[in-house]
């Protein structure tokens, strides 16, 4: 019997570092290709705007095609170039009409992100002896925690922006049925980001144009 455990576990153990599960962490975009970002500046804050428009753009960085989900996600880079605070108070984006998308929440990202348990643990469950399920149950947990940790860490937080000082990260947006990014052709998005400075509002508006491939 311990024989056909050990059997058991080293099968499991070879299943997963096969790849049964798996995320692959990707640090923020470091250089920018100029065709894909849009730019505004006013008030001496700058915002340059990444949308992730593709399918490999949107895995390179997730792991995931979240275009398929219709799941739009945009990094943003910040700076406040004032000898002022600013308060980054809210960025939106704007579909035809002049309906209003709010940012995606963080857990409904994971949530489409992260692996599921069952499948995986159901198909090694007979070839390793009941004894890879649970191994690949707690492997999959593992994986989603690093998942939900990089959504975390990549989110551009709201808040004080310091003078010389910039923000960075992804905020996403989830399109209704009716918008979805995949059929979109040649219509136009629009971001617009809400700034404070000196009891002041700052508006930034950056077009979004997705060139169906």
């Amino acid at each position: 019997m311990k024989k056909i455990v050990l059997i058991g576990l080293i099968l499991a153990v070879a299943v997963l570092a096969s790849g049964c599960a798996s995320y692959t962490v990707q640090s923020m975009p470091s250089q920018l290709d100029e065709n894909k970002v849009v730019k505004a500046e006013k008030e001496d804050i700058s915002v340059t705007a990444f949308p992730i428009l593709t399918e490999e753009d949107s895995k390179r960085y997730f792991d995931k095609n979240l275009i398929g989900k219709n799941i739009l996600a945009v990094y943003f880079v910040i700076v406040n170039y004032d000898k002022k605070n600013v308060q980054f108070i809210s960025s939106d984006l704007v579909l035809g009409g002049g309906k209003i998308i709010n940012p995606y929440p963080q857990k409904e990202v994971y949530k489409t992100i992260r692996r599921e348990y069952g499948g995986k643990a159901f198909l090694w469950m007979f070839p390793t002896w009941f004894v890879g399920a649970p191994v690949s149950v707690v492997h999959t947990a593992s994986v989603n925690t690093k998942i939900e940790e990089d959504i975390n860490k990549k989110h551009l937080n709201f808040g004080e922006i310091k003078p010389r000082e910039f923000a960075q990260g992804f905020l996403w947006f989830k399109l209704p049925d009716d918008a979805a990014l995949e059929e979109r052709g040649d219509r136009k998005l629009a971001l617009k980001m809400i700034f404070k400075k000196d009891d002041k509002l700052i508006e930034h508006n950056l077009s979004i144009k997705h060139d169906k491939k």
